[in-house]
Parts: structure tokens; sequence; C-alpha cells
């Protein structure tokens, strides 16, 4: 039937329901208009949408943040974008995996284009790393941004290979807190993370914040020195 439906698609859908089994066909035919909708890149997982120019760039992170393989093509962009090019990152989401951020959050830090974060609806956990590596960040009046430190599940292993993890991953969520949040949450704020705390801000808190965090970055000597924008040398 895959067959059929594929190779004589000119048939009117009348034709083809007589086979017999109508939600098979169903579902051939909307899979093979989805194939060839001019605009199918918006199923995608993430969406990019480029002008004709190739000159302006949107990228819409409405899906949870999932692993690092899915943001291959973004993380690519954005390493290729050159000066010219103007890219709006859209975030409405609450998080997901910190190595796929990280890896977005890289990205936007070794990319030569305008990047400017826009923020709608719930900016939660991995999600608000993203946001705030963004050189310039626009807030929608209902934002809801929430900070916490990352967590980590399904390590299996020995008892000494377990605890050696947790001691590792203890300093390592430190030192990523303090890198990622540093001038946007306060210090007490930061360890009262490191405890189990989630802070939540509107969009007036997130505004002000990131004012003080962009004044912070601008002006003193950080304990973790921000990243350099500019591609990575070769070699």
């Amino acid at each position: 039937y895959l067959y059929l439906a594929t190779n004589h698609i000119q048939q009117t859908k009348g034709d083809l329901m007589t086979i017999g089994i109508p939600e098979l066909v169903e579902e051939v035919i909307a899979q093979i208009e989805a194939k060839n909708r001019p605009d199918k890149e918006w199923d995608d997982f993430v969406p990019i949408k480029k002008s004709k120019d190739d000159k302006k760039m949107d990228v819409f992170l409405f899906e949870h943040i999932e692993v690092p393989a899915i943001y291959a093509k973004l993380v690519y962009e954005l390493l290729t974008a050159e000066s010219d090019v103007i890219v709006d990152i859209h975030i409405n989401n609450g998080g997901g995996y910190i190595d796929a951020a990280n890896s977005i959050v890289y990205a936007i830090a070794n990319s030569k284009a305008n990047i400017t974060a826009h923020l709608s609806g719930t900016v939660a956990s991995a999600a608000t790393v993203i946001a705030l590596a963004c050189p310039t960040i626009i807030i929608e009046p209902d934002l809801n941004f929430m900070c916490h430190e990352a967590s980590f599940q399904g390590v299996s292993g020995k008892f000494s290979d377990m605890k050696t993890f947790q001691t590792f991953y203890d300093r390592h969520t430190k030192e990523s807190s303090i890198r990622h949040y540093e001038g946007f949450l306060t210090k007490a704020e930061i360890e009262e993370m490191h405890r189990g705390k989630e802070h939540w801000f509107n969009a007036k808190e997130t505004r002000q914040r990131i004012l003080n965090r962009k004044a912070f970055l601008a002006g003193t000597t950080s304990s973790i020195s921000k990243p350099t924008r500019g591609r990575p040398k070769k070699g």
C-alpha cells in the first residue's frame, strides 16, 4: 500500500480509499503532503527560517531542550554565519539537557552573527542558560523566568565510581552556575540554588537582572572568565 500510494500519487484520494485500509491511506497521504509542503521546515524539532538572501535567520526553541545531536544544524549555522547576518532566537520552553544547551551557548559565543534572544512564555532551567548567552535579549511582558541547579539521572556502576562522579559533578555544577548566572543572580542566590532552591522572576525582574548582568560582565573581574566571541583558532 505504501508503494501504491507513493508511486500513484496522481490518483484521487477517493480512488486510494478503495484500497480497503482507509487509516493507512490517510496516513500515507498526510506524510506525502507534509513532505511536499513548501513550509515543511516548520515540522523540524528546531525550525530555522532563513530570508532569501540568507542575511536573516529565525530560530525557534519552542520544544524542550533535547539531546545535543538535535542541535547540530543550529550549531553549524551559528558558527558559520558572517558578521552581516542577523539571528533572532525565539525561546519559550522549560529547559532540558544542559549538555545540549552548552553546545548552543558555545556556538553563540563564537558566532560572528548579530544574535538576539526573544523570550516569551516560560523560559526555565537549561533554556535560561541559552537566553543569557545572547548579546541582546528582548522580553515579552508575560515572561516567567526560572533558574535552578542542573540535575542528572540514570547513573549506575560501582559505588566508588558513583561517589567519584558525584564529587566531580557537584564541583562542576557550581562552577557552571557561576559562569552562567554570575551578575544575574547574587552570590547568595547562587548558593541557595546549590541547596535546591528555584528562583522565579517575572518580566520586569528579569529585565532588570539582565541589565545588572550586562553591567557586571562589562565592568568587573569575574571569578570565571567569560567566553570570547569569534571563531576558535584552527590547529
